[in-house]
């Protein structure tokens, strides 16, 4: 068993290279949008809402194409939208005088998205009535049935469960699961249609913690009573029905989380002969103790999340004045003490890549996104961005790509980004450049929004002709990619005149392309000779918003 106390300094490493915000979704396909959206198969499914319509669109990133999968309708109520087997299922309600909602799919196409079966279900915004489990879904129907959903096929138990919280629950297989009945407290096992009381292997006051299945067992964690101090308890439940509680084991009393990484069990379990100390174990796989990993005083393990390759472990101190602390275990169960704070796990987010990313953002003034890497070796690469609020994140285990929901603290504006290597062109661009070699010369660049939600860019490129200032400027849409705008002379003018008219001559056109966070190719074309310039940043200011600098923890 190996004891420590929290003096172990924090770690990182540092890297030279620099991602950037790209944004995802045209400003005007935002606006509505009432939650996160979903990605299945390429296509952001985005959930809106406008006065009292709601309507179901997805967008897709490949071709920047979007298309209305359910028509804004008065009273419509569109709930529980949960991803499963490729699809997205979701509760559509179109009579506001009835409870009747039915059950839909869609693979983000219009024609991909159809009614399930004639089922009337049970659903609310305040209760997920959808879940995955063991690659099934789980729902209710209105008059207390319980139905599994395949790929193609469903199954309905009438086992007249009032209230099941889906969101616990163990699935053994096929017609075979155990479940809360939240409204009556107790707790049943259907198998092939046949429901079987459990709640007799439980205190008169327990209160679910989690269920989990591991090597085909169940696990209940419960506590006995509502108190934060309240005793836990895990109870075991074998597939053959057999069931022991770990409090029957001294060396397993007190435990109250188990989970399962890297194919194996580990539990906290507070040390009741020692005071004020927890510890995560492992096990074996009888479910008996394996050894002690890590004993920690004056605190109790809190909370997990689980990348591919890592544990990121919150230890939660007695002292209520000292900070939650964090601990990275890696998949050779090496650990080390890491910086504290909220960590956010990426959704579903599996990549090709040995690499695990987690998320930590900042809820005070400084308004910071760090994006998390951890390597094999338990290393922490922290990438910074400022100016920028998070509101959520959402990825694919088919798909590297990772659309962050970041709304702008200085415009109060809202949008959708990726992360990219080098910037598309967008706002990222905003900004003043210059080629060091060019004494007093330059270009300036905004990205503006019309009154219809259109964009352009607007260029002043500030040079000098036969000796004298030269200033050209333009305007025009663009893509994502590079932009081509006319450059126009301008004259005729005087100095802050009203009401003077200028005139204006078309001098050439001038390509941009961003080539890095600070690095811009610009292509000047006149009088059939081009001349190209490599441009840098003169203000920062773009750049740490829209680039993520990485930096030492």
């Amino acid at each position: 068993m190996i004891k420590i106390s929290l003096f172990i300094m924090l770690f990182g490493s540092f890297s030279s290279f620099s991602l950037s915000w790209n944004q995802a979704i045209p400003v005007d396909e935002v606006r509505n949008l009432v939650n996160e959206p979903y990605l299945i198969n390429d296509r952001l499914v985005l959930k809106k809402v406008w006065r009292n319509m709601v309507a179901l669109e997805s967008y897709n990133s490949l071709t920047n194409e979007s298309e209305t999968l359910i028509e804004f309708a008065e009273d419509q109520r569109i709930d529980n939208i949960i991803k499963f087997n490729d699809m997205l299922y979701f509760l559509l309600k179109v009579n506001p005088l009835a409870s009747e909602h039915r059950l839909w799919k869609t693979d983000g196409t219009a024609s991909g998205t159809v009614q399930v079966n004639d089922l009337n279900f049970y659903g609310s915004v305040t209760q997920e009535a959808l879940q995955e489990h063991n690659n099934t879904l789980f729902a209710q129907t209105d008059n207390g049935g319980i139905i599994e959903i395949y790929d193609n096929s469903f199954t309905v138990h009438e086992v007249h469960s009032n209230w099941s919280d889906f969101s616990k629950m163990c699935v053994f297989g096929a017609n075979d699961f155990i479940l809360q009945d939240f409204y009556n407290n107790t707790i049943f096992r259907v198998t092939n249609g046949t429901k079987v009381d459990l709640t007799d292997k439980f205190p008169t006051a327990y209160v679910v913690l989690n269920m989990e299945v591991i090597n085909n067992q169940c696990y209940v964690q419960f506590a006995d009573g509502i108190d934060w101090n309240a005793p836990t308890d895990v109870l075991r439940i074998s597939t053959d029905g057999e069931s022991q509680l770990f409090s029957e084991s001294q060396s397993l009393a007190g435990v109250y989380q188990i989970f399962e990484f890297n194919n194996q069990t580990y539990v906290f379990r507070k040390n009741m002969d020692q005071p004020i100390s927890s510890s995560l174990i492992k096990l074996n796989s009888d479910g008996s103790l394996s050894e002690e990993m890590l004993t920690l005083e004056n605190g109790t393990y809190d909370e997990i999340i689980k990348t591919k390759n890592h544990l990121l472990v919150s230890f939660k101190p007695n002292n209520y004045f000292e900070d939650t602390h964090h601990f990275l275990i890696n998949e050779n169960l090496d650990y080390q003490l890491t910086r504290s704070g909220i960590y956010l796990e990426l959704p579903d987010y599996r990549p090709t890549l040995e690499i695990d990313y987690v998320i930590y953002p900042t809820y005070n003034s400084s308004n910071q996104i760090d994006i998390l890497e951890l390597s094999n070796s338990a290393e922490l690469n922290i990438f910074k961005s400022k100016g920028f609020n998070y509101r959520f994140s959402v990825s694919s285990e088919f798909s590297n790509v990772i659309y962050f929901g970041l709304t702008d603290v200085v415009t109060n504006l809202f949008n959708v980004f990726i992360l990219n290597d080098a910037p598309k062109i967008g706002i990222s661009i905003n900004g003043i450049w210059h080629d060091p070699e060019l004494k007093n010369q330059g270009l300036f660049i905004r990205q503006g929004i019309r009154n219809n939600n259109s964009t352009y860019i607007f260029t002043s490129l500030y040079t000098f002709r036969d000796g004298k200032p030269l200033w050209l400027a333009g305007n025009a849409d663009y893509n994502q990619n590079s932009i081509t705008i006319d450059l126009y002379e301008y004259y005729g003018a005087n100095f802050l005149e009203y009401f003077d008219e200028t005139q204006q001559s078309e001098f050439g056109q001038i390509t941009i392309e961003m080539l890095g966070c600070d690095e811009l190719q610009a292509t000047v074309e006149h009088n059939n000779e081009s001349k190209v310039f490599n441009l840098s940043r003169i203000d920062n200011t773009t750049y740490n918003k829209f680039c993520l600098e990485q930096t030492i923890p």
